[in-house]
């Protein structure tokens, strides 16, 4: 209770496990974006996915609107 009076807030287990998933989440839409980026030479994707974290957001659009598909072999 006296954490509260003075204004620093608690870190319950909930919060932990939270955190946990959404770093994970991040991680792995992260990746597959960068990776993706990185075969395409889009390096002004590359750079912007690595340096803002915006817990997939970010690489989630790009793999869906902006990523290169693949060019289909005849």
């Amino acid at each position: 209770m006296d954490s509260l009076l003075l204004g620093q807030p608690t870190f319950t287990g909930m919060m932990l496990v939270f955190l946990l998933i959404a770093s994970i989440w991040s991680m792995i839409w992260q990746g597959i974006a960068l990776w993706h980026s990185a075969q395409a030479k889009q390096k002004n994707w590359y750079i912007a996915m690595l340096v803002l974290n915006t817990l997939g957001l970010l690489p989630i659009i790009y793999l869906i609107w902006f990523r290169q598909k693949p060019k289909k072999k005849k």
